[in-house]
């Protein structure tokens, strides 16, 4: 758990790291909440059978995108415990690999594969996790309780999707849903002071 104030003076590179740590959630949450209103969006009235994605470079964009937002964070994210920050990077290793995956099977063109295979989502899921990581790990050290849900919200919408449990409009208002509970977790990560983030150095396993 991160101490409020920091215990000795910060360096240039703890405040960089910190802000590069912030943008990366916030850069990440704002493309999740305009990848459901995409889909709420173009995707009205259809069924999951009826969906039809042309390729386009943007698609391939926005999913290399995701990963690096997420990467980003996960490169400067500060923890105490050694095996958490062991964990994290694991983690999206993890995703990196399911992200890879994911490409060479679709072809090229993963955004449309996710959408009209149920596999998709599942090579999703390691993204998500280390998503629902950074939210749980906020949530424990700041009391943010968004981050809590955000954690078990994550990986559900995707098993939503693998599953076509609800119309792909409707999965689309709960990915919403989801890019504004992270965007609620983005501001309050921006109003808090850099030095919340580093907390006493000497604590940091090494």
């Amino acid at each position: 758990m991160q101490s409020h104030e920091p215990a000795q003076p910060l360096t240039l590179y703890d405040r960089v790291s910190v802000i590069i740590y912030r943008a990366g959630i916030v850069v990440f949450s704002l493309l999740v909440l305009a990848g459901g209103i995409a889909m709420v969006l173009f995707l009205d009235k259809l069924t999951w059978k009826d969906i039809t994605l042309r390729d386009r470079p943007t698609h391939i964009v926005y999913f290399l995108s995701l990963y690096i937002a997420i990467g980003v964070s996960v490169g400067t994210i500060h923890l105490y415990a050694k095996r958490f920050r062991k964990l994290i990077r694991f983690l999206y290793l993890t995703a990196l690999a399911g992200g890879v995956v994911l490409f060479i099977i679709s072809g090229g063109s993963p955004l449309s594969f996710v959408l009209r295979n149920p596999l998709g989502p599942i090579l999703l899921l390691p993204l998500a996790g280390t998503a629902g990581f950074i939210a749980m790990k906020e949530a424990f050290c700041f009391r943010f309780v968004e981050g809590y849900l955000l954690a078990i919200i994550l990986p559900t919408v995707l098993l939503i999707m693998m599953l076509r449990s609800f119309s792909p409009s409707l999965t689309g208002a709960m990915i919403v849903f989801t890019g504004f509970l992270l965007l609620y977790l983005s501001w309050h990560k921006l109003r808090m002071p850099i030095g919340y983030d580093i907390g006493d150095k000497s604590l940091y396993e090494k």
